[in-house]
């Protein structure tokens, strides 16, 4: 099974600023998300190695270690995939993480983390170990420190000016036919999950043709957090006559003055939605 995950950031700091940590082994020492990052090998630029340690409890697994794959100093990209431990002992054949700038104006850009994996066949319940929240975090502590300590950054703008936006998007590959049919009413709320027990949303938009559903919280919930905008959307591509993407797009607006609520925001149940629809439909489905 392949899946990617991504979101980004929009911070008021120059593009070339943020790539100067990005695209450098600086970040590492931005970054309060992992317990210990070690150089294993390499000075930054291509094939250099690192150890990620994680805070204990975080996850079933305590490191791994990364080799720089891509750097485009050009277009601000930078790729790393997993070498060793980690998402490799679940099952997973690949486990890429790619980091790119987006130059949105002279004094601004968008910081984007896109997450990318294959995961065996016998191991897919693995899957749902996947998670953007340290990545979210990692970008969230980068846009601090740029706003706290480049010339252009204003720390007054906390993240990103009057408002906070992002756009997460998950997409599963798999063999699919009829997962429109299950995109009925499906909220997934446990116990324990968030701050919030419940919130009502409101379909906006349900096109048939193209197989794309939306809907919008409308009260509850994110809104009771500061957020103006909670949007998520459902869209079934087809790849095949036996295959399709689901794929699924969660985004948001939430004031200044409630930005650190942005980290309730979680793609997880959606996931696990999506996991769940895909098993029924691979043990029922006649394909």
């Amino acid at each position: 099974m392949h899946g990617t995950l991504s979101d980004g950031i929009e911070v008021n700091v120059p593009a070339h600023e943020a790539w100067e940590l990005y695209g450098t082994l600086k970040i590492t020492h931005v970054t309060h998300t992992f317990d210990k990052i070690e150089v294993v090998k390499g000075d930054g630029g291509v094939g250099t190695v690192l150890k990620l340690t994680l805070p204990a409890g975080t996850t079933v697994f305590s490191s791994y270690e990364e080799k720089h794959t891509k750097i485009d100093d050009a277009k601000m990209i930078k790729e790393a995939e997993v070498i060793s431990g980690g998402y490799l002992d679940l099952g997973f054949i690949l486990y890429r993480t790619r980091f790119e700038i987006v130059e949105t104006g002279k004094t601004s850009c968008i910081t984007k983390t896109t997450i990318e994996y294959d995961v065996n066949e016998e191991d897919v319940a693995n899957f749902t170990y996947v998670s953007f929240l340290p990545m979210m975090s990692m970008m969230k502590d980068v846009a601090t420190y740029l706003l706290a300590n480049t010339k252009t950054g204003r720390p007054e703008d906390k993240i990103c000016g009057k408002q906070f936006r992002g756009c997460g998007q998950t997409l599963l590959f798999m063999r699919l036919g009829l997962y429109r049919q299950f995109l009925t009413c499906y909220v997934l709320i446990e116990t324990g999950t968030t701050v919030f027990s419940s919130y009502e949303e409101m379909y906006t938009k349900v096109d048939d043709e193209k197989m794309i559903k939306e809907a919008e919280v409308i009260s509850g919930g994110y809104f009771d957090l500061g957020f103006t905008l909670y949007r998520t959307r459902f869209e079934i591509i087809e790849t095949s006559k036996t295959s399709c993407i689901p794929k699924t797009t969660i985004e948001y607006d939430v004031n200044e003055e409630e930005v650190a609520n942005f980290t309730y925001v979680s793609i997880l149940p959606t996931i696990s939605m999506m996991k769940d629809i895909a098993t029924y439909l691979l043990e029922n489905t006649k394909n």
